[in-house]
């Protein structure tokens, strides 16, 4: 048997015996099924239609509500964009018809104009970039002292170059002087 829950006499949302919540569409949508768990470690969603994988999908707005978030059915998240390039697509604009090359798509910013990410901390501590791989977790990484307002570039733990506050550059670890004075 099923329950069924109706709005002014049409079904909005069922359950079914064997634990799906069949949600009726709208706007001429077909009707889809999904099933929310009970885990050990949450609650999880599995939206799904027999064999049809479905996506997943936020909406906000008032009268006419926007798309804001997708989970696809492969697992990439959408914000801003339906049909996400990578694993994590932000999308402020549409850059044109260019899409993310496929070894670097894990995280994708796309704006039809400038396009940023900010990296904010105290001001006495640092922003960091780093580079891994399965011999060196550290094997290279780009540094911002907010201490010193400098730029460090290392390569595991030993600075290879540094960009100080007045333009001073010190390579290898060496100790810089004076603005555009190379060491």
């Amino acid at each position: 048997s099923e329950h069924k829950f109706r709005i002014s006499g049409s079904e909005k949302l069922s359950i079914t015996s064997d634990g799906y919540i069949k949600v009726s569409g709208d706007q001429g949508n077909s009707d889809y099924y999904g099933k929310i768990y009970n885990r050990s470690d949450g609650f999880s969603f599995h939206a799904a239609d027999g064999s049809v994988a479905r996506n997943i999908t936020f909406y906000s707005g008032a009268a006419t509500s926007t798309e804001r978030l997708r989970i696809t059915s492969g697992g990439n998240i959408g914000v801003g964009i339906e049909s996400p390039d990578g694993n994590l697509h932000v999308h402020n604009s549409s850059a044109g018809s260019v899409t993310a090359a496929t070894d670097a798509n894990e995280l994708v910013l796309e704006s039809a104009a400038n396009v940023g990410m900010s990296f904010l901390t105290a001001n006495n501590s640092l922003s960091r970039i780093k580079f891994g791989d399965p011999d060196a977790s550290n094997a290279g990484i780009i540094i911002y002292s907010h201490a010193d307002d400098s730029l460090r570039f290392q390569h595991t733990s030993n600075e290879r170059l540094r960009i100080g506050n007045a333009g001073q550059l010190g390579i290898a670890g060496a100790n810089y002087g004076s603005s555009g004075q190379v060491l």
